[in-house]
């Protein structure tokens, strides 16, 4: 560009000369040569430069074009980097950038294709609600689950609403997450109640509040939980009577070759037996039982101290000091039945009676109730799976004894924790709350 310029110079000054040369052969006056040779140098110029500059503006206006097209999202303007070497750097880079975002936004375009088909496919049904409760987007299980398989955007969310009879609706405006029943209806008419959960999440897009409501159906999932757990406690109960069962026949027939015999001694001890057996029989009859039928806590203020002496008679634990001042809230039937269980379970894992510890510790809102013990302790696997029914890591158990503590707990408003020791053994930890929390 600098050379051009300095040959456009130099055309200029020799084109003065020319003329000055030329007008001197016609004797002109001074002022009047000047005026000519300025005049022809300024036109010379003017031409020139607008021969050499045309090509340099018009790639100017198209860097200018193609640039503005990028503020209108169209990225498909390329320009040649033939015919000016001094602004092929600068071309080079204007399609470099194109091409780059030509290729973001081909990503990005398959991605939201592919997020698209995620979420249209997806069993989980889900709405958002912009700021006006109007619905913006819904997929195809929303609109199958909610609107008999009918467009939704651009409807309110309360109209969607009113035609759903059941605590979803309900749920649904009041914002609150958790398992409820859903009424849906067929193209005939038909209803059915189906248990779904929700979920509500709020965040702010583009500056405006927005609302995504997840709706899930449960039914089929429970059905099929369900299922699992009847086949499971009739794999147990069938077990056990089987272990009881058999061995009592076999007794009755030798108390009857007994009787005939007339060896009533012997006798006596085949009956003592049968009756050990149909009393391990009803026993575990009647842990099933009082699983199945928990009633609910009648939770009084009372002193723990007062509450574990009793039971420390029967079964001589430790209580660790200094103890707690402050009054429980409990039923206390319910919470030493919690207890006599968390004892038998700490001794039938190798603990002896007078290394469980109960200690007691206040909180702002609740009392922590930890019962230690010496045994030997769950592995990982069975301190995740303890607490749920039917799980025992004894051969001869129901997995019914955990599953009651936690319960009776949660009917408290508490929680249970297992823990392993780091010295040896396992805590126990039971938060009950205070009356006051409560």
């Amino acid at each position: 560009m600098e050379g051009r310029l300095a040959l456009l110079l130099l055309i200029g000054i020799g084109a003065a000369l020319l003329c000055y040369y030329l007008l001197q052969q016609w004797a002109l006056t001074p002022v009047l040569t000047w005026t000519i040779i300025i005049a022809v140098s300024v036109v010379l110029s003017l031409i020139i430069s607008k021969f050499w500059t045309s090509p340099l503006t018009s790639r100017l206006r198209a860097l200018e074009a193609g640039t503005a097209s990028f503020m209108d999202s169209d990225f498909s303007i390329s320009l040649s980097e033939q015919g000016l070497p001094e602004l092929a750097p600068i071309i080079r880079t204007y399609n470099q950038i194109g091409k780059l975002l030509r290729e973001e936004r081909q990503t990005l375009h398959q991605r939201e294709l592919l997020l698209d088909t995620v979420i249209q496919s997806t069993p989980i049904a889900m709405l958002l609600v912009d700021s006006r409760q109007r619905i913006i987007y819904s997929n195809n299980a929303a609109r199958l689950m909610l609107h008999l398989g009918k467009k939704m955007e651009g409807l309110a969310l309360e109209a969607i609403l009113e035609q759903l009879e059941s605590d979803i609706a309900k749920a649904l405006r009041q914002k609150l997450g958790g398992v409820y029943s859903l009424d849906t209806r067929s193209g005939a008419g038909h209803s059915d109640t189906e248990s779904c959960l929700i979920i509500i999440k709020e965040f702010r897009l583009n500056a405006s509040p927005h609302t995504l409501y997840m709706l899930q159906r449960l039914t089929r999932e429970l059905n099929r939980q369900e299922v699992a757990t009847w086949k499971k406690v009739i794999r147990i109960i069938s077990h056990e009577l089987n272990n009881s069962v058999a061995p009592i026949s076999s007794l009755v027939h030798s108390g009857r070759i007994l009787a005939e015999r007339g060896d009533k001694e012997r006798l006596v001890n085949v009956l003592h037996s049968v009756s050990e057996r149909a009393q391990h029989l009803a026993d575990f009859i009647g842990q099933y039982a009082r699983f199945a039928r928990l009633p609910e806590p009648e939770k009084t203020v009372q002193s723990w101290k007062d509450f574990l002496q009793p039971l420390q008679q029967s079964y001589p634990f430790s209580i660790a000091e200094p103890f707690t001042g402050q009054a429980g809230w409990f039923d206390a039937t319910l919470m030493e039945q919690v207890l006599i269980n968390l004892i038998k379970n700490a001794v039938e894992a190798g603990s002896r009676i007078e290394q469980i510890t109960i200690r007691c510790i206040d909180m702002e809102d609740a009392q922590i109730l930890e019962i230690s013990d010496a045994g030997s302790g769950m592995s990982d696997q069975e301190l995740k799976q303890a607490l749920a029914p039917f799980y025992s890591t004894k051969k001869s158990g129901s997995g019914i004894g955990l599953a009651l503590c936690r319960e009776i707990i949660e009917a408290h408003g508490g929680e249970i924790t297992l823990i392993n020791r780091q010295e040896q053994g396992l805590r126990v930890r039971l938060k009950i709350p205070l009356q006051k929390a409560a």
